[in-house]
């Protein structure tokens, strides 16, 4: 199942991606360069070349502030 994911676009430019991994995960990428990984938000490594960190999410309820606060983060700097 882990071809398929949607794009997260700001003027053409990548700055995320959410793949369904299983039917109990979603994943979330994050392009954001510089910015350190942690326990919740690993680096993404091999997993998805386009991004730079990776979330797994298992309860709706983990779609929190503080994803919300690394995707916009990583909005902002996908500004052209």
């Amino acid at each position: 199942m882990g071809a398929t994911y949607i794009n997260l676009l700001r003027g053409g430019r990548k700055f995320g991606i959410l793949q369904p991994s299983g039917s109990d995960r979603l994943d979330i990428g994050i392009k954001l360069k510089g910015a350190s990984a942690d326990v919740r938000f690993g680096s993404a490594g091999s997993w998805n070349a386009m991004v730079t960190h990776r979330v797994r999410i298992r309860e709706p309820a983990k779609i929190d502030r503080e994803v919300l606060a690394w995707l916009r983060r990583a909005y902002h700097a996908a500004r052209g």
